[in-house]
């Protein structure tokens, strides 16, 4: 009972937002369906838009689909906004705030065997298949452990230099990316749910259009706008076509913190005496770090793996993890999974400094 006229209808801006975000990276995805859906014939949105980009070249079609993509995801965020407007999910006001756990009783039990499921079938398995094929010196599709070695590892990360760039490449794009991207995500949040212009809602769903445009598309469009220009085939048009992709991401998850907290909070402050930029550093910023950490993580993520805008915007001494894993699948599976297994450390040391920084945030 109280999960379901309490707990749940206060969640409903993330909730909500978490869906909208499925929904689009579900029909934006590219590597998926490229390693899974292609070989057997199976079309899927961005496997059919790579091969009208392909030659011979169809940009009217791929335009098309991810048009219609598109409106589709600006309908759900206009309902997404118009139902969120409508209701109030304050949880944090001048009053006194804090959280506390709640037991699960009864339902303790099939929740654990729940995500015991989900992680066997999401994680364990498919890494151990692909743990096994990155320390098989030669892969015969059963573990063998004779031809269990580093080679796959020592290959792709001292003596491929094409691994090596990428490796080096993404973590720039990554950390940079991330950074620019959740400073520009929030000060658009506190734009749309402290800002008094009657046009919020419009530029809201103008915000959301990059939701809706397949990774391959955008940057398709990217590379038509940059190709006569510096900017082709650099990193810094990979960073720019990630952060206009991804940014209302952020800007999602940090506008779901920033409808818990009242404006009370900041009117109290203004009214002795605070700037707006202290009331920002001492009041709104320390709320909402849990926020802004998660939203660095989610963008740090979905960059370190993101191909879909980057393979038609690297070049020589550019590539990514992701092409780099491309590009390696047509010489060797075992270094493709070698390089996986290296992107997938990286990822788990990203959510293991997610955690311990979350932790000191909630003691501090």
């Amino acid at each position: 009972m109280t999960v379901r006229y309490i707990t749940a209808p206060l969640m409903l801006p993330a909730l909500l937002s978490g869906a909208l975000i499925v929904f689009v990276t579900s029909a934006g995805l590219f590597d998926v369906p490229l390693a899974l859906a292609s070989p057997h014939g199976t079309a899927m949105i961005p496997t059919q838009v790579y091969s009208l980009v392909q030659y011979p070249t169809d940009y009217g079609k791929a335009a098309a689909i991810g048009v219609l993509v598109m409106v589709i995801t600006v309908l759900f965020a206009l309902a997404q906004r118009l139902y969120l407007s409508r209701r109030s999910f304050i949880t944090v006001s001048g009053k006194g705030y804090r959280p506390r756990t709640i037991s699960l009783g009864k339902w303790r039990g099939m929740a654990l065997a729940l995500e015991l499921i989900y992680i066997g079938a999401a994680v364990v398995l498919p890494m151990f298949a692909l743990l096994c094929v990155s320390f098989s010196r030669l892969w015969t599709g059963w573990p063998n452990p004779a031809q269990f070695s580093l080679y796959n590892f020592d290959f792709v990360l001292f003596h491929h230099d094409l691994a090596q760039r990428a490796l080096g490449n993404s973590l720039i794009v990554a950390i940079v990316g991330a950074s620019i991207g959740v400073v520009l995500g929030l000060f658009q949040a506190y734009y749309l749910q402290r800002g008094r212009s009657r046009w919020r809602t419009v530029i809201d769903s103008l915000l959301s259009l990059p939701l809706g445009i397949p990774g391959i598309i955008l940057g398709l469009g990217f590379l038509i706008l940059v190709i006569r220009t510096p900017l082709y085939t650099t990193l810094t048009v990979i960073v720019i076509a990630y952060i206009a992709r991804f940014l209302p991401f952020a800007t999602r998850g940090i506008s779901a913190m920033l409808l818990a907290i009242s404006s009370e909070l900041e009117e109290s402050a203004r009214a002795n005496g605070a700037t707006w930029l202290q009331t920002m550093r001492e009041i709104v910023l320390p709320l909402i770090k849990p926020a802004l950490v998660a939203a660095w993580l989610m963008l740090f993520v979905i960059f370190i793996r993101e191909l879909g805008a980057t393979i038609l915007l690297y070049g020589q001494g550019t590539e990514t993890l992701s092409v780099a894993m491309v590009i390696l699948g047509e010489q060797n599976f075992g270094y493709v999974a070698a390089l996986a297994v290296v992107q997938t450390f990286i990822l788990a040391v990203a959510f293991a400094l997610f955690r311990l920084t979350r932790s000191s945030i909630i003691e501090g």
